[in-house]
């Protein structure tokens, strides 16, 4: 019985060297392992070369453009609105600096001088047989007055009454297409922008305009104008 104890006790402590042996084979090649892994980062660090922290190139387009001027950072929206305030200058300064006061289609009103001031319009085209009839305004012929009420629709004719340019010109136009080629003269004055308000003559009825539409509204001079008034 003891010499088979005796076997056991050998054989256990046999197992149990060659257990440790095996650990310990084992745990070189891990600790090499370690070793490596551990040396290498160094190793790299050590050939890389220095940057700076903030290395992100987003970071750093951000900060920029944060700092970045309107017109940089959002070029469209500051343009259009470049643009449009412009263009609210520039429309009026347009009536301003013109040479026709009587259209302020463009202006700012609340400074209007001619709000409140109507132009008188007058309008002769040759007269028919058996029309009622009086001398033509040039002294040729014999010519009917146009009644504006029955020959325009009202807002025409109060646009009339307001001096704009763009109306006569297209009143006269339709009257001589329609005239078969008789005379149409046509007279408006409107009061001075200043006061005391006197009258200028914007078109006067001497030239038959059918015939003549070069003589359709001439350029004004307002200072002549009302110094003659005067």
């Amino acid at each position: 019985m003891s010499r088979s104890r005796s076997k056991r006790t050998s054989k256990r402590a046999k197992t149990s060297k060659g257990r440790a042996k095996g650990l310990t084979r084992e745990r070189v090649p891990t600790s090499k392992a370690t070793e490596v892994v551990t040396r290498a980062p160094e190793e790299d660090q050590a050939e890389l070369p220095l940057q700076p922290l903030d290395t992100n190139p987003a970071l750093t387009v951000t900060s920029n453009s944060a700092h970045a001027p309107v017109w940089r950072r959002a070029p469209l929206p500051f343009v259009i609105t470049l643009i449009f305030l412009g263009a609210q200058v520039w429309l009026p300064m347009s009536y301003y600096l013109g040479d026709y006061p009587w259209d302020e289609r463009f202006a700012w009103r609340m400074f209007s001088t001619v709000r409140s001031l109507n132009c008188q319009a007058q309008a002769w085209e040759g007269a028919q047989a058996g029309q009622a009839s009086v001398p033509c305004p040039d002294g040729q012929g014999r010519c009917a007055q146009v009644r504006l009420s029955q020959a325009l629709h009202m807002v025409w004719v109060n646009l009339l009454k307001r001096g704009r340019r763009e109306v006569v010109e297209r009143f006269v136009q339709t009257r001589c297409a329609q005239g078969s080629g008789r005379s149409f003269y046509m007279s408006l004055t409107c009061p001075h922008p200043e006061a005391p308000h006197p009258l200028v003559t914007v078109q006067a009825p001497t030239h038959d305009l059918c015939r003549h539409p070069e003589a359709l509204l001439p350029p004004l001079n307002l200072t002549t104008a009302q110094g003659a008034q005067r």
